[in-house]
C-alpha cells in the first residue's frame, strides 16, 4: 500500500475517535528518507510563543500493510496522548516508561 499524508490523516482522525476519545488535536505527518531504517517516530515542537506542534514520521522504505500501518500509528498516537493529554512525555527510555505502558494496556483491553 502507498502512504500518503492524506491516508494518514484520515486514519489518524479514525483512530483518535476509536482508541482515543477525539482528544488528541491536529497532526502533521513527514516521511523518513529512504537511507534512515525507522518505522515511526513521534516529534514535539515548541514555536517561539510556546504552541506544540505534533509530528509522526513514518519510514518510506517499508512495505505498508493495513495491520502494519495501524500498529505503528497507534503506537506514535499513544505518544501523542501521553503528551498532549496525560502532560507525561519522556518517562521511561525514549518516552516507553510506566504512562505509555498504561496505555498499551488500555488498548490490549478496550480493543
Amino acid at each position: 500500500m502507498k502512504l500518503t499524508k492524506q491516508l494518514l490523516q484520515e486514519r489518524f482522525d479514525e483512530y483518535n475517535e476509536k482508541y482515543f476519545y477525539g482528544k488528541l488535536g491536529k497532526c502533521d505527518f513527514s516521511f523518513f528518507p529512504k537511507n534512515i531504517i525507522c518505522l515511526g517516530s513521534y516529534q514535539k515542537k515548541e514555536d517561539k510563543n510556546g504552541k506544540i506542534k505534533d509530528k509522526i514520521w513514518l519510514g518510506s522504505f517499508v512495505k505498508w500493510n493495513e495491520y502494519l500501518l495501524e500498529q505503528v500509528l497507534l503506537h506514535e498516537m499513544i505518544h501523542v496522548y501521553n503528551c498532549r493529554v496525560e502532560n507525561r512525555f519522556w518517562y521511561g527510555i525514549l518516552g516507553h516508561g510506566s504512562c505509555f505502558r498504561k496505555q498499551v494496556r488500555r488498548l490490549k483491553r478496550e480493543y
